[in-house]
């Protein structure tokens, strides 16, 4: 069930489900829909209605552990991790096994980086992190008479180098979120424009590694031009920033033009 059909990714890992709509971008969400069916396939996992806010599934943290061969993860598929509901101990939970798979890249994605910013700037994100990486450690990978690692071991190594830390974008109202973004401590941050609902050409790269767009799919999707693709593709190669495109219409084929495939590596 880990396996995404997402081009961008490979697995997708869920320890909190459900959310609640935040923008335009939000309007046909996808994970909506597919929870109402995960209701009725792991009702103790989604046990509660979508938009009844995100919640914490906890048993699903150890997952990435499982994983022995390296992989890109999308973590909270289904919800968002920075989430009002979400407390700062779990985000530290999920943020130490993140640390201690490195084998692993997780692309983290959210439309609420003003709330990840001030978390992961706070000291006590710090000090659950440094309490669960120790604890995880022992429990998941090899018990220690003394800690693996010290709070100022923790604070030197972040921002961890596995995780890409990433916002949504999808029209000129979500375009702060970028500016929450650059103020995020990440080594790799990157852009999701999904989906694209008007060109937003103004849009400041800054300090971004990473752009993937694409157009909304689905029986009630948006329509889209492909010049608001091709204008987000020409600022980035100006700018030197990685681009890739996902899709468009799924009626339609990719301009020969768009049809670009860039991962972006830490």
């Amino acid at each position: 069930m880990a396996k995404s059909s997402i081009e961008w990714t490979e697995k997708v890992w869920n320890p909190t489900t459900g959310c609640n709509k935040v923008s335009a971008g939000c309007k046909n969400c996808y994970a909506e829909v597919m929870h109402r069916r995960l209701m009725k396939m792991q009702p103790n996992k989604y046990s509660r209605p979508f938009l009844d806010g995100a919640f914490e599934y906890e048993p699903a943290l150890i997952i990435p552990f499982q994983w022995k061969k390296p992989t890109l993860v999308f973590p909270t598929s289904m919800s968002d991790l920075f989430h009002v509901n979400i407390s700062v101990e779990f985000i530290a939970k999920v943020y130490a096994i993140m640390f201690l798979t490195e084998r692993h890249t997780y692309q983290m994605l959210t439309k609420r980086p003003q709330r990840r910013a001030e978390v992961l700037k706070s000291d006590e994100f710090f000090e659950y992190l440094w309490k669960y990486c120790n604890q995880y450690h022992d429990t998941y990978i090899k018990p220690l008479e003394q800690e693996m690692y010290s709070y100022e071991d923790i604070k030197a190594l972040f921002p961890f180098k596995n995780i890409f830390e990433g916002t949504s974008i999808e029209d000129n109202n979500a375009l702060t979120r970028a500016d929450y973004l650059r103020e995020t401590p990440a080594t790799i941050r990157w852009i999701s424009v999904e989906p694209l609902l008007e060109s937003i050409k103004d849009i400041n790269l800054k300090g971004i590694d990473w752009l993937v767009v694409g157009g909304e799919s689905g029986n009630k999707k948006r329509p889209h031009n492909a010049d608001w693709f091709r204008e987000l593709r020409d600022k980035c190669k100006a700018e030197g920033v990685k681009f890739f495109m996902k899709q468009m219409d799924k009626v339609q084929v990719i301009p020969q033009d768009l049809m670009i495939r860039q991962t972006c590596t830490i």
